[in-house]
C-alpha cells in the first residue's frame, strides 16, 4: 500500500506538467524551444534514473532504492515550484525524471518479491493502475487550481506531498527489505521473518530453501 504512493507520484509528475505549461511559459516568459527542452528533459533523466535505481537496489538494498527515489520525487518538485528562472525549472525536472526512472525500478522489483505469489501478477499490474490514477490526479489538480494566484507552482508542488507518506513509511520501518536481498546477501533470518509477513507458512518456507 505504502509503496503504491511511488507509483502515484509519478504519475501525477507526469500529468501535472500538461496543465501548468501554458502558465510556465506565460510567467518565466519561455521560447517555444525552452518549453520543448523542459518537457523533454524529463524522459531523457528517466532514462539515467532507471539503470541508477536497479543499481543502487541490488548493491545497497530495495529499501535504499525506494530512499533514493522517494528523495528526488520529492526535491524535483519543490525545486521546479520555487523556479526563479529556466535553469532552475530544468534542474528540477531532471531530478524528477531520476526519480520517475528509479521508482519505475525499485517498485516493480520491491513488489514482485514480497508480494505472495498468487498476487504478484495483481500487484505488479495495479502498477499500471496506478500510475494513470497520478495521471489523473494530475489533471484534476490542473483544474481545481486554475486560476488561483501562483497556480502552476502549487500544482507541481503537491507532488511533492504524496512522497511524505513514504519517508514516515521508511523512517518508522514500515517497508521492510525485501526477503530476496536478504537472502541473496546471506541474511537468511531476517529474510524468512520479513517473508513470514507477507507469505503463508508454506510458501515461506518453500521460498527459504
Amino acid at each position: 500500500g505504502i509503496i503504491s504512493v511511488v507509483i502515484l507520484a509519478e504519475g501525477y509528475d507526469i500529468g501535472v506538467i500538461n496543465g501548468a505549461i501554458l502558465h510556465i511559459k506565460r510567467e518565466l516568459a519561455l521560447s517555444s524551444f525552452e518549453v520543448a527542452l523542459m518537457v523533454s528533459v524529463t524522459p531523457l533523466f528517466v532514462m539515467t534514473g532507471a539503470p541508477v535505481g536497479g543499481w543502487v537496489a541490488d548493491y545497497a538494498g530495495r529499501r535504499a532504492g525506494l530512499a533514493m527515489a522517494t528523495f528526488f520525487l520529492f526535491f524535483g518538485p519543490i525545486l521546479m515550484a520555487a523556479s526563479p528562472n529556466f535553469a532552475f525549472l530544468v534542474l528540477g525536472r531532471s531530478i524528477t525524471g531520476v526519480g520517475v526512472g528509479c521508482g519505475m525500478v525499485v517498485t516493480s522489483t520491491y513488489i514482485s518479491e514480497v508480494a505472495p505469489a498468487k498476487m504478484k501478477n495483481k500487484l505488479v499490474g495495479f502498477m499500471e493502475v496506478g500510475l494513470d490514477i497520478g495521471v489523473l490526479l494530475g489533471f484534476f489538480c490542473n483544474w481545481a487550481l486554475l486560476g488561483v494566484p501562483h497556480d502552476w507552482r502549487i500544482m507541481i508542488a503537491l507532488g511533492s506531498v504524496l512522497t511524505i507518506v513514504l519517508v514516515i513509511g521508511l523512517l518508522f520501518g514500515l517497508v521492510p527489505e525485501s526477503p530476496r536481498w536478504l537472502f541473496l546477501h546471506q541474511n537468511c533470518n531476517e529474510g524468512s521473518a520479513i517473508l513470514a509477513n507477507f507469505a503463508d507458512k508454506g510458501e515461506a518456507t518453500e521460498v527459504a530453501q
